[in-house]
């Protein structure tokens, strides 16, 4: 399905304050920067700056900050705000996608300059999934290191997500003082439209199209690069700015069928919007109320690189949406979208106020009180959850901490953080109700609304308890059913959580999974000294976890928990093992040639590749031009086969031209080197396959399927 939350990236995990969108940081970079009157603060009033970080594949990842002004702390979290690692410096395992890097004073009044460094070395038989936004008007400065993405010819490169809202054409340039840049411009499907080895390609964009920019290099050469876009609207078409904002003002409108609209793929339905530009020069807050008339409107504020910094849809009542949001100096774009699918009228008002970031108040909270209050759009606080109200409590032993919303005007999410904004647990299933078993200290309540605000009442009480140890790890052979509930241990979040423990009889690939009707689930594999090696929520789908791993011969511990909330409720945890090497994973398994004809085995040691399935990878290589015909048959699974050119772009793909679903691919090839795919067509399916191969020189021109030129 195509909507907003496909074509954009979501929001940074925001603290409990109207704070700045994080600015950038790349897997590989270097960043000086300062921290002063307009950084966020925690709620004890200590400052820190925010940096959004997206890793392509898993990996590990290192930290360091130094300053001469203070000390600073590191914090690692995930898209959802959890903590995955703290400290003065940082290396960990983790997996590919977003997070946020969070740089952090020690006390209240702490400011001054520091240096943050990233560099992210991926696992060698992974491959790049995960991609950053970046914008139709945007220059990225980055580097290309050997932790960057590899294409099958070996060369480095870095890859961009860009929305193109109206039609029109992208002008992209490359520039390297270290190294040929090689660029190329892919449609959302993986194939490639425009490439150059000139550091510049000039392209018509189609309206609400997702592209992918590559920046690479000619060879094996890195290095610092600059990367620039610019987007011009194509004459007449109607899905521009409606206007630009450079100071407070208002503006009256339609929302038209006529105008930008995004489509739902599955169902052709439409959402029709307007967009406004706004430019910002100095740091402030700024305000935006959309006022409609016979519909319920939505609004989300985009920055720079096109990703969602924050959204709204019910906090200001019935035909009114609200965003509150301090912003740096820079360019945003504000979407209007419509519930409607006809024209409809409304009326927009930007507010803007230069100025330092506004905290939330936090309001203290003793064991057995019972407190109102009431969600506004304009008086409330804003916090990642929406408008909210911020509670304090401080627990003087270790215990469990219990807490409930309940509202007549609102659906109530609460939110568990602990004192420096990081999330401990939220209430993910809007029962308005979080209980957790923590040890001693301060922690912060977040109460907040999932469609509207109104008037509420929040109970907190505290129950000291001693913490109990967790007992020995359960042995885990094949599998396990558990039950999630009271008599589970807990986790680091107060949550319950079983351990378990298996030892492998030799080197080799070991997979985990974990699946409940119930829970949406999370594993994580350790080793005994509890380090952490991988961890997932939702990679075997439907919030099933899946774990796959090469593991030297020994002792490792798995917990198994659920995602988020307070869940409960039976689940299956099944492990599988495969002694030997580690697999090629997504890396050429062995080289095809004319006449090829085996069966092969497809399991959880081949590739996990970027639509959730496994692969397997063969090398092809054709001395001239060839006619290419591969068939893949399979009674376990429907078989999918597709051909990557050398620098990784879809060149060919076939799924059911052989019935059932077997698949048989005919192509004409340029002579090269080629990757051929041998996978299922959805979800992580294993079995037995046919794999054939026949190649003959052709004489007939190259067709569309080849590669297209590079200029």
């Amino acid at each position: 399905m195509r909507s907003l939350f496909v074509l954009f990236l979501l929001a940074p995990v925001l603290g409990a304050q109207v704070c700045a969108p994080a600015a950038r940081l790349g897997p590989a970079e270097a960043v000086t920067d300062a921290i002063d009157d307009f950084n966020c603060r925690t709620a004890a009033g200590a400052a820190y700056a925010e940096y959004s970080l997206v890793l392509p594949t898993r990996g590990q990842i290192a930290l360091d900050a130094a300053s001469d002004a203070f000390a600073p702390t590191l914090i690692f979290r995930d898209a959802a705000g959890h903590a995955l690692a703290t400290g003065s410096a940082i290396r960990t395992a983790a997996e590919g996608g977003a997070y946020t890097v969070i740089v952090a004073t020690a006390s209240t009044g702490q400011k001054g300059a520091f240096n943050l460094r990233s560099a992210f070395t991926p696992d060698p038989d992974g491959y790049c999934r995960h991609t950053p936004a970046i914008g139709l008007h945007q220059t990225v400065n980055a580097h290309l290191a050997a932790g960057s993405c590899g294409m099958p010819d070996g060369s480095r490169y870095d890859a961009y997500n860009v929305t193109a809202l109206g039609a029109g054409t992208l002008d992209i340039s490359l520039q390297s003082a270290d190294f040929t840049p090689y660029l190329i411009l892919r449609g959302d499907d993986g194939h490639a439209l425009a490439a150059a080895t000139d550091g510049h390609i000039s392209y018509p964009l189609a309206a609400e199209q997702r592209y992918t920019v590559v920046a690479s290099a000619s060879g094996t050469a890195v290095g610092a690069y600059s990367l620039k876009l610019v987007f011009t609207p194509a004459d007449g078409d109607l899905c521009r700015p409606v206007k630009t904002f450079t100071g407070s003002g208002d503006d009256s409108g339609k929302i038209s069928p006529t105008g930008c609209a995004f489509t739902d793929i599955s169902t052709g339905s439409k959402t029709y919007y307007n967009y406004y530009a706004i430019q910002v020069s100095e740091p402030g807050l700024a305000q935006i109320l959309l006022t409609a008339s016979g519909f319920n409107p939505s609004l989300y504020l985009l920055d720079e690189s096109g990703s969602v910094v924050t959204s709204d849809s019910w906090s200001a009542g019935k035909g009114q949406a609200m965003l509150v949001r301090q912003l740096r100096p820079g360019n945003y774009t504000v979407l209007a979208l419509s519930s409607v699918t006809s024209a409809a009228d409304y009326t927009v008002q930007y507010t803007f106020q230069p100025g330092t970031p506004v905290t939330c108040p936090a309001v203290s909270l003793n064991s057995g009180d019972v407190r109102t209050g009431n969600l506004a759009a304009v008086s409330s606080c804003r916090t990642r959850e929406g408008i909210a109200d911020v509670y304090q409590v401080t627990s003087p032993a270790d215990g469990t901490l219990e807490m409930a919303v309940g509202s007549n005007d609102f659906t109530p999410v609460l939110a568990l953080r602990d004192a420096r904004e990081s999330r401990i647990v939220a209430d993910e299933y809007a029962n308005g109700s979080i209980a957790a078993d923590l040890p001693a200290g301060s922690y912060s309540i977040v109460a907040s609304t999932a469609d509207g605000p109104g008037g509420y009442t929040v109970a907190y009480r505290f129950t000291p308890r001693t913490l109990p140890a967790c007992p020995a790890p359960t042995k885990l052979d094949a599998g396990y059913i558990g039950m999630l509930g009271d008599s589970s241990c807990r986790s680091s979040n107060g949550q319950p959580a079983d351990y378990y423990e298996f030892t492998t009889p030799a080197d080799g690939t070991t997979a985990l999974t974990l699946t409940s009707q119930y829970l949406y689930g999370h594993l994580a594999l350790a080793d005994t000294q509890g380090n952490v090696l991988r961890q997932d929520e939702n990679a075997f789908g439907n919030g099933n976890a899946l774990l796959v791993q090469y593991l030297p011969a020994g002792t490792y511990r798995v917990a198994a928990a659920g995602a988020d909330g307070t869940p409960t409720g039976y689940y299956q945890l099944m492990r599988y093992f495969a002694a030997g090497a580690a697999a090629a994973g997504c890396r050429s398994q062995r080289s095809l040639v004319s006449g090829d004809s085996f069966d092969a085995q497809l399991n959880f040691t081949a590739c996990q590749f970027t639509d959730d399935t496994f692969a397997d990878f063969y090398r092809l290589e054709l001395a001239e031009t060839s006619q290419v015909q591969i068939g893949m048959d399979s009674s376990d699974f429907d078989a999918y086969l597709m051909v990557l050119d050398a620098k990784g772009n879809i060149v060919a793909e076939d799924d059911d031209s052989a019935p059932p679903t077997n698949a048989r691919l005919n192509a004409t090839l340029d002579a090269g080197t080629y990757l051929v795919l041998a996978k299922t067509y959805s979800g992580y399916a294993a079995g037995t396959y046919h794999l054939s191969v026949a190649a003959a020189p052709a004489a007939a021109a190259v067709t569309a399927l080849r590669p297209p030129a590079v200029r």
